[in-house]
């Protein structure tokens, strides 16, 4: 058992260790590859990303996930506060993507290194190890947003956003710059950029740009005549005058603001604010850029929706959906977990295979993923299989249930598996039905194979389907013969009748001398014939009890021979008596012989039974037999 187990550690340790390597050369495999087809490079946009981690696999992964959303990144890793120094001296990087802790280095101090620079690059932390205060912690120290390694799916959108707001700060800062260089000079650019830019003082619109004149619909007098927040849709009005307030008395407020405008033929538009306070002829003012964001917005509204509909049929079902990384990781958990295990999502996350299921279901499972990565492998396995399984998994209060499971790959654009797809449904009550079944069917196997009568099953044809050893013997033939033979087309009518009898659903009776039509046998047999019925009460066949009365004929027969041989001596008896009578008495010579005749006329008359016929011919020989 020992060495079994030793085994089985070191076959799991060098599972490990090929599928460590084996992910990395996926990942490799994975990673957009150079190609010299020009109109192909044009599609994809250049993306200078450095990336702060230790870990080389987990950098590529990130590389690939941007490689999937159409990026081509130019990248380099760093580990230490001095590559990454080096590397924002020497080059120019659209984005920074930092693992939270390093074994030299960690992500608060990247932010504060990056802040020493004033160089005003997006810093995004990747981890897979810190909760959300720690998340929130570092969003207060300067990061720009959040992700854990594994769900990187929307990484891709909140890069182009950090660079797009970069990108607005940038414009921002030359605005600012252009102000105070020249009036002018700005005034130009301003007017003719393609950004909505207004400049406001206690709310009222003191200057605005042609994009901004265009995007809220009314004519320039009236524009600049009104306060700005009579543009803004009732519901979004307050927070937009609170926070301009708050700003210009040095609050700290979120540095994007999303409400509605109201343009003048009545359309509702969604925009993009960001602000920054300035000097304005003297006194302070807010400098505002805005982007319409209205397409972006109903665009959000239907993911929404779609993931609001997809949360609830995943909250309301009973089957379970569950999905894991090729590490055998969950990295997703449907609510339907708590009803079949009892554990919640959170603690399902947290567990591992050993956590879930049995022994015995743990190495059922392993050796169907081995097998299923080795068809993989070769390469001429259908994309598209489920695999089916039953595995007992254990409950919260330590019980364990069986469920019904079926797993299948989740596959990346090119084809590759990148994840375990599984739905699991609760199967414990059928399962311990079909035990029940097995069990109780085993019991009536044994009774009806070692059965001392002849038992056969017929369909609702009247056909043999099954029969034991001792109806072969009665019959005198072979099961082979007896398999299959229509009982409908016998030549024994009665035969035939009993088992109609019996498919019409009542029970039909036969007793006579059958001619075997499969073996050259006659056997007196009595049988019994009655209805099988499915559910709902249709008759779907029927089963016969058959006896070989043979040996019971036997005995009858030979109890009336006896019977016989004794009614004859008793008679010669009777009539030796009936003589000695006459004998003595000559006088009645002949009289008993009148009372026995007449007795028997009697009673064959009456249609009494033989046997009761000569009893009372016999009675009336000797009634006179005092005499003696």
């Amino acid at each position: 058992m020992m060495i079994a187990t030793q085994s089985l550690r070191r076959n799991d340790e060098s599972m490990k260790r090929i599928s460590r390597f084996a992910r990395h050369e996926r990942i490799k495999e994975s990673l957009p590859m150079k190609n010299n087809n020009n109109m192909e490079t044009a599609k994809l946009k250049p993306l200078r990303v450095l990336i702060v981690e230790d870990n080389e696999d987990d950098a590529l992964l990130v590389i690939r996930e941007l490689g999937k959303n159409d990026y081509k990144p130019d990248y380099e890793r760093v580990e230490t506060a001095a590559e990454m120094k080096t590397a924002l001296n020497e080059k120019t990087w659209d984005i920074i993507l930092c693992d939270y802790k390093l074994p030299k280095f960690s992500a608060p101090k990247a932010i504060e290194l990056l802040k020493e620079t004033r160089i005003d690059i997006p810093l995004i932390v990747i981890s897979g190890t810190i909760g959300e205060e720690t998340a929130i912690e570092c969003m207060k120290a300067g990061a720009r947003d959040f992700f854990m390694k594994g769900k990187l799916s929307r990484l891709a959108a909140a890069i182009e956003r950090e660079i797009k707001e970069a990108e607005m700060r940038r414009r921002q800062r030359e605005a600012e710059e252009a102000l105070l260089a020249s009036e002018e000079k700005y005034r130009l650019v301003v007017e003719n950029a393609q950004e909505a830019i207004i400049v406001t003082q206690d709310l009222k619109v003191v200057f605005s740009n042609r994009a901004a004149i265009g995007q809220s619909g009314y004519p320039e007098e009236i524009f600049l005549s009104q306060p700005f927040t009579n543009f803004i849709h009732p519901d979004d009005r307050n927070m937009v005058a609170d926070n301009h307030f708050r700003r210009l008395k040095g609050e700290e407020i979120p540095e994007v603001q999303n409400f509605r405008i109201i343009r003048e033929d009545g359309d509702i538009r969604w925009v993009n604010l960001s602000s920054a306070i300035i000097s304005w002829k003297g006194k302070p003012a807010v400098l505002n850029f805005l982007n319409d964001i209205t397409e972006q917005k109903k665009a959000e509204e239907i993911l929404r929706q779609s993931e609001e509909k997809y949360r609830m049929i995943a909250e309301n079902m009973t089957d379970v959906i569950t999905v894991m990384d090729m590490n055998l990781r969950f990295t997703f958990v449907s609510p339907s977990i708590t009803r079949l295990r009892g554990f919640t999502v959170e603690e399902s996350m947290a567990q591992t295979l050993e956590d879930v299921m049995t022994p015995e279901s743990l190495k059922l499972i392993s050796q169907i993923y081995t097998e299923e990565i080795e068809r993989e492998a070769a390469g001429d396995a259908d994309p598209n299989r489920t695999r089916f399984m039953e595995l007992n998994e254990y409950r919260k209060d330590g019980s364990t249930r069986w469920a019904e499971v079926g797993i299948s790959f989740l596959r990346d654009s090119d084809g590759r598996p990148v994840g375990i797809l599984s739905i699991t449904r609760d199967c414990d009550a059928r399962k311990k039905t079909e035990d029940a079944f097995r069990h109780s069917e085993e019991k009536y196997r044994l009774i009806f194979e070692y059965s001392p009568m002849g038992l056969l099953y017929f369909d609702k044809n009247g056909v043999i389907m099954a029969c034991n050893e001792n109806f072969v013997k009665i019959i005198g033939s072979s099961l082979e013969a007896l398999i299959g033979l229509n009982m409908l087309n016998l030549p024994d009518k009665g035969i035939v009748s009993a088992v109609r009898q019996a498919l019409n659903g009542s029970t039909g009776l036969y007793e006579g001398i059958y001619h075997s039509v499969t073996a050259p046998k006659i056997t007196p047999v009595k049988a019994l014939f009655t209805p099988m019925n499915a559910e709902g009460g249709v008759v779907q066949g029927g089963m016969g009890i058959i006896e070989d009365v043979t040996e019971q004929i036997e005995i009858e027969n030979e109890r009336k021979q006896s019977l016989e041989k004794t009614s004859k001596a008793l008679g010669a008896t009777v009539r030796a008596m009936a003589s000695m009578v006459e004998t003595r008495d000559p006088y009645t010579a002949g009289h008993q012989r009148g009372v026995a005749d007449l007795a028997r006329a009697i009673a064959a008359e009456m249609k009494l039974a033989e046997e009761q016929i000569e009893g009372i011919h016999m009675a009336g020989t000797i009634h006179d037999i005092g005499k003696i």
